[in-house]
């Protein structure tokens, strides 16, 4: 993605800004400015035909971590019906190496616990959705799931059981209402602004949209990339 970024705008490596990422929102430096860019986030995954459509925090928290009062669950333990209330839970995650998802969910939804010995891990994407397929009661915590997938679908979430649950699209995302999501940014200095405009301003051009969603990150809305490609031109 930065070669992409080099090789269509002639930049040398010290024109680069920084991209981070910033969970808590603290300030930037006088004189600094951050544009997101895209978001990452954990995304709750289970059988498309599961009778259930929303889980809490305190529920996957049931679900994953070793510390859970339960070793093992159902899906009727979480509000399933039908053939689905007696079917046993099989967990599934994605690891540290294959994206943000499993930190994010490890921070926000284990708060550092570890997981059960018997959660299957996977160091690639379509490995860990094959193997929530595989399992009739499957399971996972991945960083992306293809909205016309046939057999998957994605649960909402809610930090707690008393508060609206929300999917993860990239409006939710982008209000903050879905709970397991992190923004990335590009940070840059106010006065460098202009000098840096077209390669600022690439980053939200269509290409690079593809290019984050090929790295199983949530792109901006266009409205949003639109708006700030608008905000770039008029920053003094």
């Amino acid at each position: 993605m930065r070669q992409r970024l080099i090789e269509s705008c002639g930049l040398t490596l010290r024109d680069h800004g920084l991209l981070i990422d910033d969970p808590v929102g603290r300030e930037l430096p006088e004189g600094w400015i951050a544009l997101p860019l895209a978001r990452g986030a954990a995304l709750v995954v289970a059988p498309r035909d599961l009778t259930l459509e929303q889980l809490s925090f305190g529920d996957l928290n049931r679900i994953y971590s070793a510390n859970s009062s339960v070793a093992t669950t159902r899906w009727g333990d979480f509000g399933a019906t039908g053939k689905w209330e007696y079917v046993p839970i099989s967990m599934h995650v994605m690891t540290a190496a294959s994206g943000l998802a499993h930190e994010l969910f490890l921070h926000e939804v284990l708060q550092g616990e570890p997981m059960k010995g018997s959660v299957k891990r996977h160091d690639d994407w379509a490995a860990a959705l094959a193997g929530t397929v595989a399992d009739e009661g499957g399971i996972a915590i991945v960083s992306w799931l293809p909205e016309s997938h046939p057999k998957l679908k994605s649960l909402l979430v809610s930090p707690q059981g008393d508060r609206v649950a929300f999917g993860p699209s990239a409006e939710n995302m982008g209000t903050g209402d879905y709970p397991l999501s992190i923004t990335l940014r590009l940070v840059v200095p106010r006065e460098r602004v202009a000098e840096l405009l077209p390669w600022l301003q690439f980053w939200f051009r269509d290409e690079m949209t593809a290019a984050f969603a090929e790295d199983r990150l949530m792109p901006l809305p266009r409205a949003d990339r639109n708006q700030q490609v608008f905000d770039l031109e008029v920053v003094k």
